[in-house]
């Protein structure tokens, strides 16, 4: 990732990797992203929070990485499916989302968009501000 692509407030994802000895002496390794918030953004650097806490962190571009779009994302920020087609929407946008993780347009106060590749939470956020000039947050869930 690069600074250029982000705004305070993007969800990104922290790089954890999981480096376990297997019993034909190799080595297997996951790397896990765990959501994090953007707090800061350096020019090699970024200072980052894990959602839901206020552990403050700084790690380097190559620690980071966009975090692919699915529909339990869209899901988080408030959108719902459309009954008829594969659509998310809110009250007053809505998003084409097709396969595989892929926006293809979204409908916004009244104006349809078509691009492509919007395929990361960090790029749909940006978007979403730039056409709406409001931010596109986590809901809260009920219980």
């Amino acid at each position: 990732m690069e600074a250029k692509e982000l705004r305070i407030g993007n969800i990104i994802g922290r790089q954890f990797i999981n480096r376990r000895p297997q019993q034909d002496n190799t080595v297997k390794t996951d790397i896990f992203l765990e959501p994090c918030t953007v707090n800061e953004i350096k020019e090699s650097s970024v200072n980052i929070s894990d959602l839901g806490r206020n552990m403050r962190v700084i790690v380097q571009y190559e620690y980071v990485s966009p975090i692919p779009i699915t529909p339990e994302w869209l899901e988080r920020f408030g959108f719902k499916k459309h009954l008829a087609f594969e659509k998310r929407i809110d009250e007053k946008n809505s998003i084409a989302y097709s396969v595989p993780n892929t926006l293809t347009s979204i409908y916004t106060m009244g104006a349809l968009v078509q691009f492509c590749h919007i395929k990361y939470v960090h790029q749909l956020q940006n978007l979403f501000y730039a056409l709406t000039g409001g931010e596109l947050t986590l809901k809260t869930e009920s219980k």
